[in-house]
Formats: structure tokens, sequence, C-alpha cells
């Protein structure tokens, strides 16, 4: 076993060591590639900033630091995704009594669901139709696959290597 090769990598947001992409095909570009290294950019995200890392059609992952309470309540039309690679996060989820817009709210009048708790390699549903807001104690790293909207932040640029 050569230990170079052979053993996983771990990262955190405060240790890390900021990858690249090894193209295989010559004939490829490496401006066709976004990629980053989700710690280095959860060292240097804002909270709740939704940071893109990947995007496919509408979805996109997001890189995600929760910290404090999330300042609003979030509601999608569609199932989302949340894995937590670092620290622990709370997730409140409330059932909206009257149909609401999709997008962020203030506050949600409804049915409390409960909540759920997240620790680092957890994945989470986050449920179409039903309110979700986050809090942590401390800064914890997320990846949320969900559709691209207006939160959505792409700064390729900032993140990638190689592209000018």
């Amino acid at each position: 076993m050569d230990p170079s090769k052979d053993r996983p990598l771990a990262g955190s947001m405060a240790q890390h060591r900021k990858g690249g992409v090894e193209l295989v095909d010559p004939r490829e570009q490496v401006r066709r590639y976004v990629y980053s290294n989700v710690y280095d950019i959860g060292a240097r995200a804002k909270p709740y900033e939704k940071l893109a890392v990947a995007k496919n059609g509408l979805y996109v992952v997001e890189c995600l630091v929760a910290q404090g309470v999330m300042p609003q309540w979030c509601l999608q039309p569609h199932d989302e995704f949340i894995l937590c690679l670092e620290g622990e996060v709370r997730i409140d989820f409330i059932e909206p009594r009257t149909e609401l817009p999709p997008g962020t709210h203030a506050s949600v009048p409804g049915e409390e669901l409960g909540h759920i708790i997240v620790r680092e390699g957890n994945l989470c549903l986050l449920p179409k139709g039903v309110a979700y807001k986050l809090s942590a104690a401390r800064r914890s790293l997320l990846l949320q696959q969900a559709k691209q909207s207006a939160d959505t932040v792409f700064a390729w640029e900032e993140i990638c290597e190689g592209w000018k």
C-alpha cells in the first residue's frame, strides 16, 4: 500500500490542501471544468452564502457555511439535500398553514414538525413544501444540492485556478 496514493485524504476548513484537476484525455481543456476545494471555499465564505461549486442544468451543488441562526426560513417546491462535511447543524422544519411562494420568508405560520441534527457525514432530505431553518453553535460546512435560485452565487473565477 502506497500511503500517498492509497490513504484517504481528509480536510477541514482550518486545515486543507487545495486540489486541482487531472485531465485523462489530452484533448480536453481545463477551462471546461470547475474544480475547487470546498474546505477552502468554506473557510472564506460568509455564513449562509450559497456558493455554487458544481452545476448541471438547473441543479447546483452549493457550498454553505452554517454559523449562528439562519436569518430566514427557506421553502422550495422541490426536494433539496444537505450533506454535512464538518461540524454539527440543527435543521428545524415547519409545514406551512397556507400556500407560500418559493424562497425565503421572515416567518412561516404553520405546524412545527420538529428538528434534526446533522453531523459530519450525515445526509439530510429537505422535503418540498416544508420550510426549514438552519442553526449551528460553531462554524459548520455543508454541501447543498438544490435548483439554481436568486440566492445562488456563482464565483467560478474566485474559486478556480488556471482559467486565464
